[in-house]
């Protein structure tokens, strides 16, 4: 019999009597986030862990409400925590770079659930003055974040069938909350815009159509209220993503999809930005980081507007 006190040990047993999906879900049901609590539950964890790479979309989703309800309520110790993050971790290299199988299911919301446990190692450290990831593990973590989203070449939003795979907005999500954290440093968040970059130019094969221009967007907007780069980075970062086009527009790509959709993808998160920039963000964390204005909103939004002139190269737009 496994209690709370072997949590940290669960993750790599067997699975002695299988537990039904529906079982564990009436359970949560009954006892919330108390389910850790339960005898049986060593059994019922690892299923939940599995299940994130369940092809049945509300086994899936719902497994991953579930942990990230336990992860969030504060009751695991810090040793399950980092115990838990370690096993997404690995999940994360399992047949990554290959593209159109169910292997992605599993990578992606692998990185989802270990944003929220970066996520809330931060939200706690404001709220009660203390944190549970060593610097250590941050940077181990966020090594193999890194490596997971650049190798990802799965770009799919919704499958039909099997739910969402969304493997780019759950790899921009781990990335904004690496950017949130304390631990990370102005030259990690360099290194975060241009993965950016890499995934905007990249993808020569999908049109970022469920969301994942906003959830890109996310991630600088989260730099820039941390606010430890300067003008001139964000400027080098956006000189550097228009010098890859060579001054052309998508006229001169319009029967080359492969040189199009990159166009296209950048023009739309670019937008994105702008209009996040304008209207501000969406509180994410309930954390005074993102009640804040970005002290240079004016200035990168100058940016990012002349980027979108300079890309529209006067086909759509009046110059006043």
């Amino acid at each position: 019999m496994a209690g709370r006190g072997e949590l940290s040990h669960l993750l790599s047993c067997d699975l002695n009597r299988p537990y039904m999906f529906s079982d564990i879900q009436q359970i949560f049901k009954d006892k919330g986030t108390k389910i850790i609590d339960e005898p049986n539950f060593g059994e019922m964890f690892p299923a939940l862990m599995e299940n994130l790479g369940n092809i049945d979309s509300d086994t899936r989703e719902g497994s991953l409400d579930m942990l990230w309800e336990i992860i969030e309520s504060g009751d695991l110790s810090d040793k399950q925590l980092i115990s838990m993050g370690n096993q997404l971790a690995k999940n994360l290299v399992v047949s990554v770079g290959e593209q159109g199988n169910d292997s992605v299911l599993l990578r992606s919301f692998s990185v989802l659930l270990l944003g929220v446990i970066i996520g809330h190692d931060e939200t706690r450290k404001e709220k009660q003055g203390e944190v549970f990831l060593s610097l250590e593990t941050f940077l181990i973590w966020f090594e193999k974040c890194k490596n997971y989203v650049l190798a990802e070449k799965d770009f799919r939003g919704f499958v039909p069938g099997k739910g969402w795979a969304h493997a780019t907005s759950h790899g921009a999500d781990v990335l904004r909350n690496f950017a949130f954290h304390h631990l990370s440093t102005p030259e990690d968040h360099v290194e975060i815009l241009d993965i950016l970059s890499e995934k905007l130019l990249e993808n020569t094969e999908a049109i970022y159509i469920n969301n994942d221009d906003n959830r890109l967007a996310r991630v600088v907007v989260t730099i820039l209220l941390r606010n430890q780069l300067k003008l001139a980075d964000y400027e080098k970062w956006l000189d550097e993503l228009l010098a890859k086009f060579d001054g052309q527009s998508w006229v001169n790509f319009a029967d080359d999809r492969q040189k199009l959709i990159p166009w296209f993808n950048t023009i739309t998160f670019l937008r994105a930005l702008y209009f996040v920039l304008v209207h501000g963000m969406k509180v994410l964390e309930e954390v005074t980081l993102y009640e804040q204005v970005p002290v240079l909103r004016e200035e990168v939004m100058a940016l990012v507007q002349n980027m979108l002139k300079q890309m529209d190269q006067g086909l759509n737009y009046r110059a006043l």
